[in-house]
């Protein structure tokens, strides 16, 4: 925690191998108060590395992390004592499976990723730890859809997640229908990120800046091929309806044109 002219600046370090929940909670907590200040990390050894440099007010961890698992890194924090006689870190533990970890940290909340009020309870609980209180917002229509985007992304995404640990665990023969899941999966999550990326204005501020260049890159590889494809298939749609329209215009104008010369000349043959 820092002080600058009065203002307390909170660092939050976010722990968590999945990019699109990753940049879904930095974006939520951003939006929350300016004077949040996230680092996020990928993997446990880099994210224990930010928490003894940064001395943060406030760690996001989820259990599933690789080079160093999320209940390891809770159990060298808890013994640890630079890190625990200090101050003892509020920590929010966020994981997919349907049985609670069980750990001895005292200054801790769970929240299951698969819980529908997943964000919500997220943001309660971030701003009980550094403000005392429940968060609370006036939702418009477009912070609706925001929300409604960034709770499908969480849903997808931790499917995706799910049918990858099953691929792991599988035989060959099963492992075929899976990926084609896994496949479909990764389709939705990448078009709910993609609308959500545009109606948010963008990639959140992170402030580990080696972080923020890796997932830029992965950004950039795996999700502007969706982005083009989208913009692709709406650029298609329109000239469709563009030809279907100017279509109908002319053929309207051609019957009426028609009507009006067979008028003309009945009116002639009559006279």
């Amino acid at each position: 925690m820092l002080v600058f002219m009065n203002k307390t600046v909170n660092e939050i370090i976010l722990i968590d191998d999945d990019y699109l929940i990753r940049e879904v909670i930095k974006k939520v907590i951003s939006k929350m108060d300016n004077d949040f200040k996230v680092f996020t990390s990928e993997n446990g050894i880099e994210g224990l590395g930010l928490i003894f440099v940064q001395n943060p007010s406030l760690i996001i961890l989820d259990t599933t992390l690789p080079k160093y698992g999320g209940m390891e890194l809770v159990k060298y924090i808890e013994s640890n004592k630079k890190i625990n006689d200090k101050n003892n870190i509020p920590l929010i533990l966020i994981h997919e499976s349907n049985k609670v970890p069980s750990i001895d940290y005292e200054n801790c909340i769970k929240i299951n990723k698969k819980d529908k009020d997943f964000l919500k309870k997220l943001e309660d609980s971030v701003y009980l730890k550094l403000r005392g209180s429940t968060y609370t917002k006036k939702e418009n229509y477009y912070e609706r859809i925001l929300h409604f985007l960034s709770k499908n992304i969480i849903l997808w995404s931790n499917k995706s997640d799910l049918v990858m640990h099953k691929i792991a665990d599988s035989n060959f023969l099963i492992t075929i229908p899976l990926y084609i899941w896994w496949i479909l999966t990764q389709i939705i999550v990448s078009l709910f990120f993609v609308l959500y990326y545009l109606l948010s204005g963008g990639n959140a501020r992170d402030n580990n800046t080696n972080q923020h260049k890796a997932d830029l890159a992965k950004y950039r590889v795996r999700y502007y091929p969706t982005l083009v494809g989208f913009f692709a298939g709406v650029l298609l749609i329109l000239v469709q309806v563009s030809v279907f329209i100017i279509g109908g215009i002319t053929v309207k104008l051609s019957f009426t044109i028609k009507s009006f010369g067979d008028y003309e000349s009945d009116s002639c043959n009559t006279r």
